[in-house]
């Protein structure tokens, strides 16, 4: 039986990306794997930094043109910019003295929590009757998530260096 699978090439190696399995008929040990992950991530955070660059820089160009988007052949770039909005359940005491609130309605605000943070929980568990010990516990689901973390091993740390820029040449 064949299956057709996208696979990753990395050379001459061949990785089925859901199994992990090398399907070349190389025979690689987990220190050349390692290295190619180390490699990677080391282009990612470069090409990360490249981008970033490159984004502040075009929204420098479109801000000094005046200009919400401009049109390239290599794509539209666009300036936007989101309003994320927050609210925390810390501030929910004051507000209820604050404004009056009955306890029903901050009963209607806490119903409007997405995620109850565990940690906090935790911490109310020191004074917590034996009762609340029961909830705490009833509400904490666990979940155990694995997955591969790569420590490179530390280089000499990158020195700075002071560089004279003339502004006017950008």
């Amino acid at each position: 039986m064949t299956d057709e699978i996208n696979a990753i090439r990395h050379g001459d190696l061949l990785i089925d990306p859901e199994t992990g399995e090398i399907l070349s008929d190389q025979d690689v040990g987990i220190d050349h794997l390692v290295m190619l992950l180390k490699d990677g991530q080391e282009q990612e955070k470069a090409w990360a930094a490249s981008n970033g660059a490159l984004k502040a820089a075009i929204g420098k160009k479109l801000d000094q043109a005046g200009q919400k988007a401009a049109e390239t052949p290599y794509g539209v770039a666009t300036w936007r910019t989101q309003v994320r909005r927050t609210a925390s359940a810390a501030k929910i005491p004051h507000l209820r003295d604050h404004f009056g609130l009955t306890e029903a309605e901050v009963e209607d605000i806490l119903a409007c929590a997405r995620d109850i943070d565990p940690k906090l929980l935790d911490g109310l568990r020191k004074a917590a009757s034996p009762l609340l010990l029961e909830a705490i516990d009833a509400l904490i689901e666990e979940k155990a998530v694995s997955y591969v973390l790569l420590q490179p091993l530390r280089k000499a740390a990158p020195r700075a260096e002071k560089v004279t820029v003339d502004r006017e040449e950008f």
